[in-house]
């Protein structure tokens, strides 16, 4: 049964991939199209005999004062439109036929009047097939950009166009955007590329009438208006960011202690305030807490932690079934980052699971310009190569600058509705309530211990092995985990550590932190061997359950590891998003590759309730 379900998984994600790949081939099929068929035109007007070539010119030249060209233009953009021809060209041959004027009266109403068609399609469009699209072809931050369609919006979405003209279209009307903002937005926004277009091609038609000379000029001057479209875009944004950031100011800290009112950012969160004194006290450079406040409009205390590895790890974390990548990127990137170290900054807690970058608010603030305004403080107090923001649990509202999005595994989670362990068993399905039985039975050598902080630092040795040998399987992680971690974080409020013995031989160790009603469970260590023989790892998720059950807590947290076990006692995935970026090209480069290639875990999740 377990390989069926894998073969049905390997199965699709086969069929995704396809499905990706013809995606792929159709839409640079419908891209060529347009420049194919101007290639051709071009070629063929060359070997064209002088009468035929001399008629066309007449024909068009008399569409001018043809009482049906306004009509006939208005039908050509609409049916083109549908083919996702680029508007681009269109605007060109408008401007080339018809001359300045009436050539931009009729641009601007064959555009407009395509723009409308598109956006009634997709009122009626099919929302499955939308979003699919969306999502093969990565255009999701169009989505999220029409999902507050003010006026402002659309113009900015034309002046910066975020994908092709029709699809821009489509999705507009698929998302509901209000036809009035939406029609003023798209004339107000296409407007000045339109007339630009005009002053330029109008200037230049004197030199362009064999139409062999269009594609060059067509492109050059596409180039042209994009690159000045995005200096445009970068120059706005960069002077509104200046000004914002303006209003805010940052200070940063390397203890709590230092922090005048510190109480009222841990107000909800007093075990985390102890934990990081815990394991910041007597080592300097590796916590950062930055506070960023806007006069009395909010103040905001984020955590930043400093961690240095070698860069060679990083490659260790990416996969690619690509020969060309595995013979050749990696090869040379591990040429390149040969004895290199990278100080990253991460903005979260890296031993914690969970978004822990801010740590107390007052007021109202936008996370975009809290983040940028912090990092500009830190750039001239810590050295670092990169910048890692974790476990982001809601999008920003401002995407960040220059940032590479990506994921690891999720959160592994479980809402307790159980008031004893007998009714949770009860309400398992047979095959997984007697694997709660078969685990007990087979784990019944091993005593379970609570353990003190002196008997922590007697067994601190059989802890770290026991430990190291569970890091080893880790897809991705940046825990610098010290010698004596579990020591300084025993010390903190609510956390507890359970050692697993057969006799006197420690087998594996679970902690675990209580905080806010909820328990986290933290790192596990295990001896291989022994967990095969007698399911310890699976008898410790029990009994963060039991505990958490018999506790009455709301919520219990398991982690990122093992997700297809924790899914089989009942647990659902939470996801996380991460951020990363580099100020250095070489990590900026190669570090923003190998994270897309961070592998998922595929696991089939189980439903092991009735």
């Amino acid at each position: 049964m377990k390989n069926n379900n894998k073969d049905q998984l390997n199965s699709s994600k086969s069929e995704n991939q396809i499905n990706r790949t013809l995606h792929k081939i159709l839409d640079f099929i419908r891209l060529s199209l347009p420049f194919i068929l101007l290639i051709s035109g071009s070629i063929m007007w060359k070997f064209l005999s002088p009468e035929y070539s001399n008629s066309i010119e007449n024909y068009i030249a008399g569409l001018s004062n043809n009482f049906l060209a306004f009509p006939i233009v208005l039908v050509v953009y609409c049916i083109l439109s549908l083919l996702v021809f680029p508007i681009s060209i269109l605007l060109y041959g408008t401007i080339l036929t018809f001359d300045f004027f009436p050539g931009i009266l009729y641009a601007v109403s064959g555009t407009m009047a395509a723009a409308v068609l598109n956006y009634y399609q997709g009122k009626i469009f099919s929302q499955k097939y939308l979003h699919q699209f969306l999502e093969n072809r990565k255009l999701n931050d169009l989505k999220v950009a029409l999902q507050t369609p003010g006026l402002a919006t659309i113009i900015v979405i034309r002046l910066t166009p975020l994908a092709p003209f029709t699809i821009e279209n489509y999705l507009a009307g698929a998302v509901g955007v209000n036809f009035r903002n939406y029609a003023l937005g798209t004339f107000l926004g296409l407007f000045p590329s339109i007339l630009s277009i005009g002053f330029i091609t109008t200037a230049l038609k004197p030199y362009i009438q064999n139409p062999v000379f269009y594609i060059p000029i067509y492109f050059a001057m596409s180039s042209v208006l994009l690159l000045l479209v995005f200096s445009v875009r970068k120059a706005i944004e960069g002077i509104a960011r200046y000004f914002e950031q303006k209003k805010i100011g940052s200070t940063v800290y390397t203890k709590l202690d230092q922090i005048d009112n510190i109480q009222s950012f841990f107000s909800h969160k007093n075990w985390l305030a102890s934990y990081l004194n815990n394991l910041n006290y007597g080592k300097e450079g590796k916590n950062y807490f930055v506070k960023v406040q806007s006069g009395s409009n909010y103040e905001v205390l984020m955590l930043f932690q400093l961690v240095s590895i070698a860069a060679l790890d990083l490659l260790k974390f990416a996969s690619s079934g690509n020969v060309v990548v595995r013979r050749v990127i990696h090869p040379l990137s591990r040429f390149l980052l040969k004895n290199r170290k990278i100080n990253i900054l991460i903005n979260g807690c890296p031993m914690l699971t969970g978004d822990l970058r801010i740590l107390g608010s007052t007021g109202d603030f936008n996370e975009t310009d809290i983040t940028i305004s912090a990092l500009k403080k830190l750039k001239r107090i810590v050295k670092y190569d990169a910048v890692i923001i974790k476990d982001i649990s809601k999008p920003f509202e401002k995407k960040l600058p220059e940032y590479k999005e990506f994921q690891v595994e999720p959160n592994m989670v479980i809402e307790i509705v159980w008031k004893d362990m007998k009714s949770y068993i009860e309400s398992l399905r047979t095959k997984y309530r007697q694997r709660y039985h078969s685990t007990q039975k087979k784990s019944s050598k091993i005593e379970q211990k609570k353990m003190s902080f002196l008997e922590i630092v007697e067994h601190n040795a059989e802890i770290n092995n026991l430990f190291a040998s569970v890091l080893k399987s880790d897809k991705f992680n940046l825990e610098n985990v010290d010698q004596d971690y579990f020591q300084r974080a025993s010390l903190t409020p609510g956390f507890t550590f359970y050692g697993y013995f057969i006799g006197w031989q420690m087998v594996a160790f679970r902690t675990s932190i209580v905080a806010d009603n909820e328990i986290i469970a933290h790192y596990v260590g295990y001896d291989v061997e022994i967990n095969e023989e007698n399911r310890v790892y699976l008898r410790m998720l029990y009994d963060y359950l039991e505990e958490a059950v018999q506790n009455n807590y709301r919520t219990l947290h398991l982690g990122r590891t093992a997700l297809e076990i924790k899914s089989s006692i009942g647990a659902v995935r939470q996801e996380f998003t991460l951020l990363y970026n580099s100020r250095n090209w070489l990590f900026a480069a190669l570090g923003k590759y190998f994270i897309g290639k961070i592998p998922a875990t595929s696991f089939i999740p189980r439903s092991p309730f009735k």
